[in-house]
């Protein structure tokens, strides 16, 4: 299989060695998603927010006692700080969605250059494609790297 640069380079920012795309891609889509799917956001808010009450529960108390009237709008205060939280939390779920949305269209990408119409590139992509991409040396180059290979397990070739 030949690997050509911009697939090498989409790769290299994925989880997967070459060598697992022989999978169909809904599986590499599943595995992808369950290996960054480790992030528990909603813990890591419930957290920072049980955090900010449980200060502003001591904040409040000296607050009431130099003046009780001022209680409320600290209370408003928090309530504004939780709501910006839960904006961040909300663009950060985007921000994460966009991110898994790119990598799986990289997925997609490389597993299809890899293994175009899921099988072997040298079964769907005829030889004209790289001889017209890469010139009529490219057969003596493909040659002289294959040379002192054996024919036992499946290659790929980095251009």
């Amino acid at each position: 299989t030949i690997v050509e640069p911009h697939i090498s380079r989409a790769a290299e920012h994925l989880p997967f060695v070459l060598s697992e795309y022989l999978a169909r891609t809904e599986d590499l889509e599943s595995e992808y998603v369950k290996r960054e799917d480790d992030r528990n956001l909603d813990a890591f808010f419930n957290d920072w927010i049980a955090g900010i009450q449980h200060q502003n529960e001591n904040r409040k108390e000296m607050i009431e006692s130099v003046d009780p009237t001022l209680v409320k709008a600290a209370s408003r205060a928090e309530t504004m700080y939780r709501n910006e939280l839960m904006k961040l939390k909300g663009k950060l779920i985007r921000s994460l969605k966009q991110q898994q949305e790119n990598q799986i269209a990289r997925i997609h990408k490389v597993h299809h250059h890899l293994f175009p119409n899921n099988n072997l590139q040298e079964r769907e992509v005829g030889v004209i494609h790289p001889l017209n991409k890469y010139g009529p040396e490219f057969v003596s180059g493909l040659m002289h790297t294959l040379e002192h290979e054996t024919p036992d397990t499946h290659k790929f070739l980095f251009l």
